[in-house]
């Protein structure tokens, strides 16, 4: 609490990563991988046959896979209408005509090979988001917003209290989800890959929306406030970006008393190759992003979930995301049966919180 980070002398970074730590550790305790299938269950778990048991006609029957899920929303103190996906198969390594999913699948001359849909690399997990799982209920950090002042004083003279000042981040719960048609003809195909697509296909999904969340979330009509939402403070004009521009962005969370951490840059490809060409100086053959891609001594990460000529660089540890429960799926057999079509929709509640946007620095004019 406030009082032992005051007793131990914590700055305002070390305590909040020691609360978060503990929020972390208190979570595993009633996250949704807490069902701990063994090897075999696993590998037997299937997500295909799970979803053709919704439909009475499919004379399908899916009783471990019901049995896991209702194990999981009893953890979660929840129920659902549709199914709850164990952690573990989503870790575990479409229709038959006209442009729906599942055609090239079914004809495939080699079951065994097939082009997923290429997702936008996530990047979240690679620079130290925090992820705080199992949660039930809001979730409210404690901030340190303003040091306890230190003052000189004659001999005999009394110092006068200053606690200081504090605060909270609270995290609530915003629903996410998408929507998907299978095939029929494909959920009762017995190869193994299509299996492996499907997890994947709606683990892959829900991964992307989710980071996006964590970049570029409005904070509007129930998204969660990004990290390029919530930085206001820190700013630089991209135009004609220099190396001099590139020192900006450290030296203002510098100032801030907040470089340090899990700092790095993140960009687009674009903006990426535009900086792995443009020299530090002119006719120096030193460019801004190194072969190494670091630039100004940090790293850069590179994906398409980041805007057009945009680049951010700070701490990702002061980055919280929550997640109430895992992912949900609702399935709907009736609405396109005509079709041949089974409709999947995958729902998960979180949100994103900014602990501080003065640990970053971001540009949304890089040229």
């Amino acid at each position: 609490d406030i009082a032992f980070a005051e007793r131990s002398a914590l700055t305002e970074t070390q305590f909040q990563n020691l609360i978060i730590e503990k929020l972390q550790n208190k979570a595993v305790a009633t996250r949704q991988a807490d069902v701990e299938l063994n090897e075999k269950e696993v590998e037997q778990y299937s997500l295909a046959r799970a979803i053709l048991a919704f439909d009475p006609k499919s004379g399908v029957k899916a009783g471990f896979e019901s049995e896991v899920s209702e194990q999981i929303a009893r953890t979660l103190g929840k129920s659902t209408n549709g199914l709850f996906i164990p952690q573990q198969v989503l870790e575990r390594d479409m229709s038959a005509g006209g442009t729906n999913l599942g055609k090239d699948f079914v004809q495939s001359i080699n079951p065994g090979m097939f082009v997923n849909y290429a997702f936008n690399t996530t990047l979240a997990n690679k620079l130290g988001v925090n992820f705080i799982t199992g949660l039930r209920e809001n979730l409210q950090i404690p901030k340190i917003t303003g040091a306890t002042t230190f003052a000189w004083y004659s001999e005999n003279g009394e110092i006068t209290q200053a606690d200081p000042a504090t605060g909270q981040v609270t995290l609530q719960g915003k629903r996410g989800g998408a929507s998907f048609n299978y095939s029929n003809m494909l959920l009762k195909q017995s190869n193994p890959s299509i299996e492996t697509y499907l997890i994947g296909h709606i683990r892959d999904s829900v991964a992307v929306g989710i980071d996006s969340a964590v970049f570029n979330g409005t904070g509007a009509n129930g998204q969660p406030s990004g990290i390029l939402t919530s930085v206001t403070t820190n700013t630089v004009t991209g135009t004609s970006f220099s190396h001099a521009k590139s020192l900006d962005f450290p030296a203002k969370i510098a100032t801030a008393n907040r470089l340090s951490g899990k700092l790095a840059y993140v960009t687009n490809p674009t903006v990426g190759a535009l900086l792995k060409s443009r020299e530090k100086a002119s006719g120096y053959p030193s460019y801004l992003i190194t072969d190494d891609n670091k630039m100004a001594g940090y790293n850069v990460f590179e994906s398409n979930q980041i805007g057009a000529s945009t680049l951010l660089f700070g701490d990702f540890g002061m980055v919280v995301v929550g997640q109430w429960g895992g992912i949900e799926l609702i399935i709907n057999p009736y609405s396109h049966a005509k079709s041949g079509l089974v409709e999947i929709t995958a729902q998960a509640m979180l949100d994103v919180a900014v602990l501080d946007e003065t640990a970053f620095c971001k540009s949304t004019t890089v040229a």
